[in-house]
């Protein structure tokens, strides 16, 4: 897959893992309603992000990299994508806002999350204190897809044998798979760092073996 795409998370979580059960839960929403939608579109009418209710939040993969100052760390890819199922779109599938970038990181104190709320809830501007987002707003069609990114790397354990964590991926993927056969769609999956499709046991060996030796 083209590295130009722009990525959405389906399931991140503070905590950094990769969520099974809540990953089949919410795509199971997201196929039967054929988009992504904003808060409000999901009936939810109270929003504390910089995307507020009305906007959807996209990571530029390009961008990855790109974080705040001293804080590596600090952007929308490694906050809500590389622990999660994402969608995938090409760049020429999307008309995106890029938000204004804010010269501070609002997750360090009560008084920046009042100013994201804040701002996120604007008719005027969009912001972000994330150097990798851009926002689309109301609804985002999933059949513009190029496909799914997968964190192939989170099913890696200390101590585990490789056979046994290239099992883990396949039965992982085999649920994913059923269930986007289920509402009619063909998604492919992807390695969210290599970008490698994850087609067959040895395509999983493959990419598990590249981050072992990196």
């Amino acid at each position: 897959m083209d590295s130009k795409i722009y990525l959405h998370g389906i399931c991140a979580n503070e905590i950094n893992t990769y969520d099974s059960y809540n990953t089949l839960r919410i795509l199971k929403k997201i196929l039967r309603s054929r988009h992504l939608l904003s808060l409000r579109l999901q009936k939810q009418f109270i929003g504390y992000g910089f995307n507020g209710i009305d906007y959807i939040s996209l990571c530029d993969y390009e961008k990855r990299n790109c974080a705040y100052q001293e804080d590596s760390l600090y952007n929308s890819y490694y906050s809500y994508i590389r622990h999660s199922l994402s969608f995938a779109f090409p760049k020429t599938e999307l008309e995106v806002i890029e938000p204004i970038i804010l010269d501070e990181k609002c997750v360090s104190s009560k008084k920046g999350y009042s100013k994201m709320a804040d701002l996120g809830s604007s008719k005027k501007e969009r912001y972000s204190d994330y150097r990798d987002e851009v926002q689309v707003k109301d609804r985002i069609d999933i059949s513009k897809t190029c496909g799914l990114t997968f964190p192939t790397w989170s099913f890696k354990g200390k101590g585990l044998s490789l056979n046994y964590e290239i099992d883990r991926i396949l039965y992982e993927l085999d649920m994913i798979n059923q269930m986007i056969d289920s509402y009619n769609y063909t998604f492919p999956i992807y390695d969210i760092d290599t970008l490698e499709r994850l087609d067959s046991s040895s395509s999983i060996r493959r990419v598990l073996e590249y981050k072992e030796n990196k």
